[in-house]
């Protein structure tokens, strides 16, 4: 599912990316309905393009929750530590542009590896979420209870797979931020080598990271993996991840300017 999800994600983000190049005047997924379908087109993907961002800022909110809970082993409610994680992500949204952004990606979070380990799409992460994800892996070895039954197919009830399958999506979910990331870099033509690059790697990381830890965690490993961990361990791969909220909030609205 992986793979076949990578390679149709592969395709549609070069396909986008030629449309790019042949309407440089588009910038978002509106421009691109309009010019498909007029106001209607634009009004529809427009709002699509708002919801899903919203949804995903959503998504990041709760990661932070569920961070913050870990850390502090629920030090306070819940809803504090919404409001904070809102407050954050308002002011890493207010500057409207990827300018200078490049860095703070690497660092924090631009690779979607943490679709996998903490269930949210995103598009912005690397360094910061890749040393947890192999913390992560390592940690599960270690902790390996000895043998455990594998399986390549089980059963699941609906709801289950439906979010297995969905999650994977998410995580190639990137499409939305293409216009506007092709509009600020100096040569777009380079697009398609960053896209290959973007694929190649995160699909490694996804593939290696879901059998490592299903290999010794098992069939009960919680989404996301690393509440599967000891508490110390928890709490070290989640530390590590704290930057990935100020990124993932800069690379939210960005492609609704």
């Amino acid at each position: 599912m992986i793979v076949f999800i990578s390679a149709l994600s592969w395709y549609t983000g070069y396909e986008i990316g030629q449309f790019k190049l042949r309407h440089p005047e588009i910038h978002s997924m509106g421009d691109a309905g309009e010019l498909l379908m007029g106001r209607f087109g634009r009004e529809l993907l427009g709002l699509g393009q708002l919801l899903l961002l919203i949804f995903l800022m959503a998504s990041n909110i709760l990661m932070f929750n569920i961070l913050m809970n870990t850390l502090t082993n629920h030090g306070t409610c819940t809803l504090v530590f919404g409001v904070v994680g809102l407050i954050i992500c308002f002011l890493g949204a207010l500057p409207r542009t990827m300018d200078k952004v490049y860095w703070m990606s690497v660092i924090c979070k631009f690779g979607r590896i943490c679709a996998i380990l903490f269930r949210i799409n995103t598009s912005p992460a690397f360094l910061s979420v890749f040393v947890a994800t192999v913390i992560t892996m390592i940690s599960a070895g270690v902790e390996s209870k000895g043998y455990i039954p594998i399986h390549a197919t089980t059963n699941v009830g609906f709801r289950d797979g439906f979010l297995a399958v969905t999650n994977i999506i998410f995580a190639y979910l990137a499409h939305v931020a293409y216009f506007g990331f092709m509009s600020e870099t100096e040569d777009p033509r380079t697009f398609n080598k960053s896209l290959a690059m973007l694929q190649i790697v995160d699909t490694v990381l996804y593939l290696v990271s879901a059998m490592i830890i299903y290999r010794y965690i098992g069939p009960e490993v919680q989404s996301p993996a690393i509440v599967s961990l000891n508490p110390l361990m928890s709490k070290i791969a989640w530390g590590l991840a704290i930057p990935t909220v100020g990124v993932f909030s800069r690379y939210s609205f960005v492609p609704t300017y």
